[in-house]
């Protein structure tokens, strides 16, 4: 036990700066359970994003290419809603992993492996997802507007949405490049319903995000009530070929 309590760590990066790096460190005796949550868990409502960041060092021969990244076990691959991006800055280098929406199956234990010839270091992270409903926006269709250079999406909305409340909710679009999810994005958008719960929304060429001539994937998922408390999961998707 007489090794427990702060360690602090000083890194020598770039120009001479120092970093002063500080870990709680705990020694636990033989008794302790291992088996029962040791994790502060990291607790985010459905249809939020959320990140995590693994930290690389330089001067102990790291690269961010180092990091390997898995959830309960299993090696995390990009997917639609998931993509890894990797940054040195000073020195430090930076693995991190981006959800564009939480969801159910986004749950669980993330370990970040960093390991070369002389060493291998872990961080670990325990994410908690607040299911809010299984309501989701259905029949969604993208289409492609020629003339005006805008993508415009339709679909239906949930039977428990308040129409009054759909003309003023934020509505959230997850979109990537169909062959790669590196090009990851999420942004809110706001929607024109009618009484029969379709809605449409439209995405320019003026707007910036997306480029021309380019095969993208949509997905759409939208907050139902007051406060940003409940926010359906993501739609299915849908493909479209900008302008």
């Amino acid at each position: 036990m007489k090794y427990q309590g702060i360690i602090k760590c000083l890194v020598e990066v770039e120009n001479n700066t120092l970093i002063t790096r500080e870990t709680d460190f705990k020694v636990f005796n033989e008794t302790y359970n291992y088996d029962a949550a040791v994790f502060t868990p990291i607790e985010r409502k459905q249809g939020t994003p959320v990140s995590f960041r693994c930290e690389t060092y330089d001067i102990l021969g790291e690269t961010p290419e180092m990091a390997e990244w898995s959830l309960n076990g299993r090696p995390i691959e990009r997917t639609e809603n998931i993509k890894i991006s990797r940054s040195i800055d000073y020195g430090i280098g930076h693995s991190d992993l981006i959800i564009a929406i939480a969801e159910a199956e986004n749950e669980g234990l993330y370990t970040c492996i960093i390991s070369n010839e002389q060493h291998e270091r872990i961080q670990q992270l325990l994410l908690q997802v607040d299911i809010t409903t299984n309501e989701t926006i259905t029949n969604l269709k993208v289409s492609t507007d020629h003339k005006t250079s805008c993508i415009q999406l339709e679909f239906d909305l949930p039977p428990s949405t308040d129409l009054s409340w759909a003309h003023f909710t934020p509505f959230f679009v997850v979109v990537h490049e169909r062959n790669s999810t590196e090009s990851l994005n999420s942004f809110p958008l706001m929607a024109k319903c009618n009484k029969q719960l379709h809605c449409k929304m439209e995405i320019c060429q003026a707007s910036g995000i997306l480029e021309e001539a380019t095969e993208y994937i949509f997905r759409v998922s939208m907050v139902l009530s007051g406060s940003g408390t409940v926010i359906t999961p993501l739609s299915k998707p849908a493909i479209a070929t900008t302008w």
